[in-house]
């Protein structure tokens, strides 16, 4: 049969423990920050994140911007679409459209896409149609924060005008508290 343990009472005292008295820093190691505890669904939620550039983060802002201009004759680039993303901000443009009132207005103006005033691969003067206001063209062009997207068309004709019309799809999401940018995750 195993022996019981033995406590210490104070004398004369009705089986009350006696209390050790407390180390020397006991008010320094009370007063230590405690380690921040994390919402486990914060946990779960970025390790198991999907890709950002395909799929639109929690926390995410979705935008669907159409805007339609009167190309006059000889033209010089004009803006279609100006979309500012706010500082702290980064993102992506998922679907690109642009259309026209006639079939022709393709033969006759140039369409490019810039960002920060430089324009994107793939879309500098591009003479044909990528896609519609309907069902725009699917593409992947990831932006940083603050970042200026313009649309923008020129006229080469000398005679025809047209309307054109212009629509950026994509999402930005707020920029995670690191040294690098989040395109890289």
């Amino acid at each position: 049969m195993p022996k019981l343990k033995k406590y210490k009472y104070a004398p004369g005292s009705r089986r009350i423990p006696l209390i050790r008295p407390l180390p020397p820093d006991f008010l320094t190691r009370a007063m230590r920050p405690r380690p921040k505890l994390r919402d486990p669904i914060d946990v779960f939620i970025e390790k198991f994140e999907l890709p950002r550039l395909h799929f639109m983060p929690i926390g995410g802002v979705w935008f669907d911007k159409d805007e339609t201009l009167a190309v006059t004759v000889d033209m010089a680039w004009t803006d279609i679409i100006n979309l500012q993303i706010p500082s702290g901000m980064e993102g992506v443009i998922k679907n690109i459209g642009q259309d026209g009132d006639l079939v022709e207005i393709f033969v006759d103006t140039r369409w490019r896409v810039l960002v920060n005033g430089a324009a994107i691969r793939d879309w500098e003067n591009v003479d044909f149609q990528r896609g519609t206001l309907t069902l725009p063209s699917p593409t992947t062009l990831p932006f940083q924060h603050g970042s200026l997207i313009q649309v923008q068309v020129r006229n080469t004709s000398s005679v025809n005008t047209y309307t054109a019309y212009a629509r950026l799809v994509g999402w930005y999401w707020p920029v995670k508290e690191r040294h690098y940018s989040s395109f890289e995750s």
